[in-house]
């Protein structure tokens, strides 16, 4: 797939637990899928999400890209945190973004 048209893939997580676990076991299938795949994590430092994605990341390679709050954000906050990492990295306004909950799943067919 072009990378053009390979959308940042975005996942939130707030206390996520084992939602954020089955979510981000549905990503790895398509993480080909994805140019970039960015997981923020509303959440101070030692959150049981971030055991989830070290548990990820020994499974294998992968792609994602964690950044975290330090801090329990607001929802708008939260979000303007991540859009703010996503515009410092090189992320413009004309590329595709997909924003996927902690408490949903990738399916491919």
């Amino acid at each position: 797939m072009s990378e053009q048209l390979q959308p940042v893939l975005v996942l939130p997580v707030f206390r996520g637990g084992d939602k954020f676990r089955r979510a981000l076991a549905s990503v790895r299938p398509a993480e080909s899928y994805f140019r970039r795949i960015v997981i923020s994590l509303n959440a101070s430092r030692g959150s049981s999400d971030e055991d989830i994605i070290e548990e990820y990341r020994a499974a294998g390679s992968s792609k994602i890209e964690v950044i975290q709050s330090n801090v329990e954000l607001p929802w708008i906050p939260h979000q303007y945190f991540w859009l703010d990492y996503l515009t410092k990295t090189g992320e413009r306004a004309r590329d595709w973004l997909l924003w996927f909950a902690h408490d949903d799943q990738l399916r491919l067919r």
